[in-house]
């Protein structure tokens, strides 16, 4: 019995003893380890495998960055068609309360006589364009009463930001706050005249805006806004929404349009410049705030514009694909900088969609249109489906899918 328990005493010590651990100074075995022996193994990246995994990351990246910048372009053109939703119905608050639609150049009662009477320079910034009068529709009284109640030496409104004219995608290429990025549909813009002898009419049919203020003073004697020699005279029109519901439709007729795409100078147009009426030639008209029919097709093997409006781009055109060659072209069309290939555009009835940049020309000069009557032969022959036919006639479009873009 006692060898018993004086064995399971030692067998206890030993199993204590191993337990208990020693310090390295205490044990001999392990003064005289290396260093190396005594070192513990080492856990990390080796050069290449960091190298591998940065080349992953990047590929990754490449792979998530285009999605994001698609996904950011999406909610830019969202919020790009909101801003137009907004303008839309402020135009059409403004038809309704007073019964027209502004013009792509107006007069302020007294804003345009206070610049009349510091002479011809203030002639020349008399008109306001079709931003202004909206003005209270969108909210910002501020302005709109420094033009209404306008007052000499007060600060100048026309040099502040808007942001509800502006596109998100083009703002960030824009040096001047006050730009402008929308235009809207005047037709043929006072280039094209009826009559026979000054002061002439404007085309109503041609176009959604006209000039509401005219070339002439009250009294039709030679008045010019702008005082220019070469600027005709003719007298001020309006336009309703009732012309063109009782037309050709307003679900169908084009009022604004973006028109701020590449080839323009987006930075050099502000919302409160003042409108020039359009000389004898074929110049762009309403210091760039509209867009409008392509200058008059010649007929097939004459003058310097083929007779078939089919193979012309007129939407987010170029130097090559444009119906003319002069340089106004990048603000005669509608034009932008989105993804989509085409432009947010608002009907006469308030919807909005994005327009297709493959429509034909012969669409588009269409839409310009609000009715049949009141056209000019250059609205006229535009919108014919086939120019070198000299029996084609006007068709009616509808839509289909190929010319908007989801």
């Amino acid at each position: 019995m006692f060898q018993k328990l004086m064995f399971q005493n030692h067998a206890f010590d030993t199993v204590r003893f191993r337990a208990i651990s020693r310090p390295a100074c205490l044990n001999p075995a392990a003064r005289h380890e290396t260093p190396a022996a005594r070192r513990r193994p080492a856990y990390g990246f080796t050069l290449v495998e960091l190298l591998v995994v940065i080349a992953i990351i990047g590929i990754l990246v490449g792979m998530v960055l285009p999605a994001v910048q698609v996904v950011r372009e999406s909610a830019r053109r969202s919020n790009c068609q909101s801003n137009m939703k907004q303008i839309g119905t402020a135009l059409l608050h403004y038809d309704t309360s007073k019964q027209r639609l502004p013009g792509w150049r107006n007069t302020m009662d007294t804003y345009s006589a206070a610049m009349v009477a510091t002479g011809t320079a203030g002639i020349r910034q008399a008109c306001v364009s079709w931003t202004v009068p909206i003005l209270a529709e969108l909210g910002n009284n501020e302005i709109f009463n420094w033009y209404d109640q306008f007052v000499s030496g007060q600060d100048d409104a026309t040099i502040k930001k808007i942001s509800i004219f502006q596109c998100p995608t083009s703002s960030a290429d824009m040096s001047n706050p006050s730009a402008l990025c929308y235009a809207v549909n005047a037709g043929t813009g006072a280039e094209v005249l009826s009559g026979t002898e000054a002061p002439y009419s404007q085309y109503r049919g041609d176009g959604l805006f006209l000039d509401a203020a005219g070339n002439v003073n009250a009294n039709g004697s030679a008045y010019y806004f702008d005082s220019s020699a070469d600027r005709r005279q003719y007298n001020l029109a309006r336009s309703s929404l009732a012309n063109v519901t009782s037309g050709d439709g307003d679900s169908t007729t084009l009022m604004l349009a973006e028109r701020c795409g590449p080839y323009s100078e987006t930075s050099s147009i502000v919302w409160s410049a003042t409108p020039l009426a359009s000389g004898t030639g074929s110049n762009a008209v309403a210091s760039k705030h509209i867009f409008m029919h392509p200058p008059a097709l010649a007929t097939s093997g004459s003058g310097s514009i083929p007779g078939r409006s089919t193979q012309y781009k007129v939407i987010n055109t170029t130097t090559e694909t444009a119906p003319f060659s002069g340089t106004d072209f990048p603000y005669r069309y509608p034009s932008s900088r989105h993804r989509g290939k085409g432009v947010n555009a608002v009907f006469a009835d308030g919807h909005t969609t994005f327009l297709s940049e493959k429509i034909d020309s012969w669409v588009y000069c269409q839409m310009l249109t609000p009715m049949k009557a009141g056209l000019s032969d250059r609205a006229k022959n535009w919108q014919k489906y086939d120019h070198d036919n000299a029996a084609s006639a006007v068709v009616d479009y509808i839509f289909d899918e190929k010319d908007l873009e989801k």
